[in-house]
């Protein structure tokens, strides 16, 4: 962790929002496992028991092609600067988990 951490223990999610206008669903901040069984991580990354957050989003019922999106905010910087994240993605219905930069 460094001065500029944040994690979605951050009740305002660090900044991050959905974007209401040009995907199917939504993430959801949620504490503890996800709600369908052997989906989800055992518990969050960051605080490594059941009492952190993480965001995650329900595959089940969805089509191919929908998706969840969610932006960050900007980070502006006089030098190159890196993000770093944790995912897990396990179940019948994973998609893909796509990264843009600009």
């Amino acid at each position: 962790k460094t001065q500029t951490f944040c994690g979605f223990e951050d009740p305002g999610m660090c900044g991050f929002e959905q974007d209401n206008t040009t995907d199917q669903f939504d993430w959801t901040r949620i504490q503890g496992r996800t709600p369908s069984a052997n989906t989800g991580p055992e518990a969050d990354h960051t605080c490594g028991d059941s009492n952190g957050y993480f965001m995650y989003i329900e595959a089940s019922g969805r089509s191919k092609g929908h998706s969840a999106r969610m932006w960050s905010p900007r980070y502006r910087g006089l030098q190159p600067q890196c993000i770093e994240f944790y995912y897990h993605m396990y179940g019948r219905q994973t998609g893909t988990l796509t990264v843009y930069s600009r």
